[in-house]
């Protein structure tokens, strides 16, 4: 599926999901729903600690545990006479649950997926030059948490999956031809370094006060590479989950009623009309 009708499809889901929780609730319990509901949105997003997102051990072991809570309180309310479309509000509250526990459960990218970390700080170096006065502080402010991103990424990156090392290196690297959001050019720099270096050369003609910092961005996700490189003949961890995981996530997350195996003799007949 393309990205654009992927798009379309979260933005109808997004739009039914809403009209949902509108609506005037006409059954006991349906209020506390909508409320556990928007508090799991507040829960599910990341502790801010020094200006970056808290991925520690401590604070994600800490969320797990909070997480029953919202598990208990769902399972407290009584959607028995409820509407269809009630009743299919509380599964969708249900599989969000589920969502976010094989996300502290299963996949644990912080301490994983050493791309989480490259997320937070690839897209700082996308920024037009010359900046505008009223937004040069701001921007010295997301320079400066780039050196702090790379730094929480080596303590909290316990159990790296070699492949997932492999791809985050390459961004830092190279450019892969898809573009992900980077700003068009026709001749793109290489990789996440590249952008910074870029970043650097272009601040040296409007914003020399930036460069510090900027360097010490560059500083920064040069040695998250190296790192990386060092590291990656001791990583031993797989990036797949496994097909009993996969299998909970399809049932208790998608909501399916099939299998992996299902689903992919269900893909093989299809392929087999073409």
């Amino acid at each position: 599926m393309s990205s654009k009708r992927m798009m379309f499809f979260s933005i109808v889901a997004m739009a039914f999901c809403l009209a949902a929780f509108t609506q005037s609730p006409a059954e006991p319990g349906y209020r506390d729903l909508v409320e556990l509901n928007q508090e799991l949105v507040r829960f599910e997003e990341p502790t801010l600690v020094d200006g970056i997102r808290d991925y520690s051990a401590a604070t994600m072991e800490t969320k797990r545990r909070e997480l029953e809570s919202f598990r208990k309180r769902l399972a407290a309310i009584d959607a028995e006479s409820w509407s269809t479309s009630q009743k299919v509000d509380y599964l969708i509250v249900y599989a969000h649950i589920n969502e976010i526990d094989f996300g502290l459960r299963v996949v644990r990218s912080w301490s994983r997926d050493p791309g989480l970390y490259l997320d937070q700080v690839k897209r700082v170096p996308y920024v037009d030059v010359p900046i505008p006065a009223g937004d040069q502080a701001k921007f010295r402010e997301r320079l400066k948490t780039v050196p702090k991103v790379v730094e929480q990424a080596k303590v909290n990156l316990t159990e790296p999956a070699k492949e997932l090392a492999a791809l985050a290196i390459r961004h830092l690297e190279r450019y892969d031809g898809v573009g992900q959001g980077v700003p068009w050019r026709a001749e793109p720099p290489e990789g996440t370094v590249g952008w910074y270096r870029d970043l650097i050369e272009r601040l040296s003609e409007h914003h020399k006060d930036l460069l510090p910092d900027a360097e010490a961005a560059l500083a920064a996700v040069e040695g998250y590479r190296d790192w990386l490189e060092t590291k990656s003949p001791q990583m031993t961890e797989p990036a797949w989950i496994g097909l009993e995981h996969f299998n909970w996530f399809l049932r208790h997350v998608g909501l399916m009623p099939y299998t992996v195996d299902d689903l992919a003799m269900l893909g093989e007949r299809e392929l087999s009309r073409w």
